[in-house]
């Protein structure tokens, strides 16, 4: 419910001088599914047309301080008084003048701010315009992984900068294995491993690594350094020719796609080999 009056009272012999005086009252209460007023419907205080010494938006419940040159005020409310008397009168030639005094506020009627606007249920969502129930499921799933994001822990990111390390994460994944697998470790700018990935899987003896599959994942993982690691069940950690050329192959194309291999590891049951200790990288 809305309700204005106003009255201008013209002074002068050519009456070119004026008072301007307005009186406003407004009040909202929620009804049907809704404990609150929709933001569009809400009453609001200042601007050219309301209290002129405010921002749009500024005045009533809600935050008060603009730290942040883009913030868009939102100050609502459900209980509005608003009075304006303006003096108007004339300058020289065209040129008019005014002064005047404007006087409100806007007030919440059960006393909820902003911030528990966002606590709302799934049918108080649903009574915004725009929202139906789909969008409001997915807002309150987002603010629930929100919550949940910001209680966890940041993740540790286990470093893989030396043939030990890499040794140490893969040997768990291979030491009962009996059949050759090649697994691909993309690490970031700062050897933590971003995720492990398996290339391929093969025979008692040998297992093939298709180059194309090694940069396809290190790219989409936006990868920076790339370390090989594959198995010999045999036991035998000495490299066959196989592993050298395919360590060659991926080193090639990771200069072209401007990656760095950092390693590529044979994992056998108590040892490995590194084509990087070796100094053969």
């Amino acid at each position: 419910l809305e309700a204005s009056v106003g009255r201008t009272w013209r002074l002068g012999r050519l009456e070119r001088r004026a008072i301007a005086t307005r009186i406003m009252a407004g009040i909202g209460f929620a009804y049907g599914n809704s404990s609150a007023l929709p933001f569009e419907k809400q009453f609001y205080g200042g601007g050219a047309s309301s209290l002129r010494g405010w921002q749009t938006r500024g005045v009533g419940p809600g935050l008060s301080e603009y730290e942040d040159f883009f913030t868009i005020p939102s100050q609502t409310g459900d209980l509005k008084l608003e009075a304006n008397v303006e003096y108007r009168f004339p300058l020289f030639w065209k040129l008019a003048g005014a002064t005047f005094v404007d006087a409100g506020n806007v007030w919440l009627l059960n006393g909820e701010d902003l911030v528990e606007q966002y606590e709302k249920t799934l049918r108080e969502l649903c009574a915004y315009n725009g929202i139906g129930e789909a969008k409001a499921v997915s807002l309150l799933a987002a603010c629930e992984l929100g919550k949940r994001r910001a209680m966890e822990k940041a993740q540790q990111r286990p470093c893989m900068d030396n043939a030990v390390s890499i040794y140490n994460y893969m040997h768990p994944r291979m030491q009962d294995l009996y059949q050759e697998e090649a697994w691909a470790l993309l690490l970031n700018q700062h050897l933590r491993l971003i995720k492990a990935v398996r290339i391929s899987q093969g025979g008692i003896t040998e297992t093939a690594i298709d180059v194309r599959v090694v940069m396809r994942e290190a790219l989409l993982a936006n990868a920076t350094v790339v370390a090989l690691c594959h198995n010999h069940p045999s036991g035998n950690i000495k490299p066959s020719r196989q592993d050298d050329g395919v360590t060659e192959k991926v080193r090639k194309a990771c200069e072209t796609m401007r990656l760095h291999l950092l390693d590529h590891v044979i994992v056998t049951d108590g040892a490995y080999y590194s084509y990087q200790e070796q100094g053969r990288l």
